[in-house]
């Protein structure tokens, strides 16, 4: 049952909310759920139709052929709506680029860093090449603006989530931000009520490998193929999630003679991802960019190993689940190793509930900081 309301009002503003192909919008959701079931009075500010009793929808301008910069149109879009509004309890923007343009004040403005990509933001050419090679000039531009705006605005705010340790120090060192406003909480999931049946293996299969992600550049796809395409082991790959760029990494595949042994799936429903997680005997993450992976916990949860790229956020994880099935590589033949060695043997789903990655301990650790018991 909900708990009895307490004396604060929260609202999330959240690009996006109810989208279950985005990270951000899916953390929004588990909070918002949380929140409300704790008794804290939640309503959410979104670019999506959402019931008025439940919160606001704002129709900022789409900016067609600059879809990496409608976050900017939002952004504005949500703060001439909080200025209208005068909220008065705490105002949590679920992604903090949805608060760059979102100037004003008169309410608490907590900001949830996801990423360190502005954080980091160099003149580098070779390391946006490597990163996004099939639009690293716009890249270089997006990223130091980004950083403009974002140095601005978390500098502004009250209080700043990092969704890491790491991304906690990379912020405090990059934008100079005062250490005792910044707090780390991780991302959170529920365990999943029911795990479906693992289709059988024919004798002599390749090994079965999904990718789930949208941002295929971001999320470290083309050095995936790459690697993989070194690979002397059989092996396939089912490819979940959209990307305005698929074509480029379907040409990729034919370069690299493999294209045969890709399915690019699309976009895909939760019980459709689910079934994938179970058609899988291993999940792969490459991604090159992300601070945390919540595909990581999703796939961990279900029993599926996990071969993930060194990251410092995939080091904390592992830090937490030391039982998790979770094995890191750095390069290719550190994939093909973790590949050829897969366990044989009969799946153990790693519990998140008591562990910092369960969506409880996520969304008391965000009530707490809602209603001021984190000082």
């Amino acid at each position: 049952m909900p708990e009895a309301p307490v004396d604060v009002d929260a609202l999330l503003v959240c690009r996006g909310f109810g989208h279950i192909d985005n990270g951000v919008s899916r953390f929004a959701g588990v909070l918002c759920e949380g929140l409300r079931r704790h008794g804290v009075r939640t309503r959410v500010l979104t670019d999506r139709p959402i019931a008025s009793e439940h919160g606001w929808r704002v129709r900022p301008l789409e900016l067609r052929g600059l879809r990496n910069l409608n976050w900017l149109a939002f952004s504005r879009a949500a703060g001439r709506s909080l200025a209208e509004r005068a909220p008065t309890g705490p105002v949590v923007f679920c992604d903090a680029k949805d608060a760059l343009l979102a100037s004003g004040g008169g309410f608490e403005k907590i900001l949830v860093q996801h990423d360190h990509l502005a954080a980091d933001a160099c003149w580098r050419v070779k390391h946006y090449r490597v990163v996004y090679p099939f639009d690293w000039p716009i890249r270089i531009a997006y990223y130091q603006l980004n950083r403009v705006l974002e140095r601005r605005a978390l500098r502004a705010a009250d209080r700043v989530v990092a969704v890491t340790h790491d991304l906690r120090a990379r912020l405090i060192a990059s934008y100079g931000l005062d250490a005792d406003r910044c707090s780390v909480i991780y991302t959170g999931l529920e365990d999943p009520a029911t795990i479906p049946a693992r289709p059988p293996t024919a004798p002599g299969e390749p090994a079965r490998l999904l990718f789930v992600g949208t941002n295929f550049q971001g999320k470290g796809l083309h050095r995936l193929l790459r690697d993989l395409a070194q690979c002397r082991s059989p092996w396939q790959l089912r490819v979940v999630g959209q990307d305005s760029k698929r074509g480029r990494f379907v040409a990729l595949g034919r370069e690299l003679g493999i294209e045969e042994r890709i399915a690019f799936l699309g976009f895909c429903s939760g019980e459709e991802v689910a079934d994938q997680y179970a058609w899988a005997d291993a999940f792969l993450f490459a991604s090159l960019t992300d601070s945390f992976g919540l595909t990581i916990l999703e796939a961990v949860s279900r029993g599926v190993p996990v071969v993930a790229r060194d990251r410092p956020g995939v080091r904390e994880i592992r830090e937490h689940l030391p039982n998790a099935p979770l094995t890191v590589y750095r390069d290719a033949v550190e994939l093909e190793r973790a590949v050829q060695s897969l366990p044989d043997t009969a799946r153990t789903p790693q519990r998140l509930a008591g562990t910092p990655f369960a969506a409880e301990a996520m969304v008391e650790c965000y009530r707490r900081l809602i209603t001021g018991a984190i000082e």
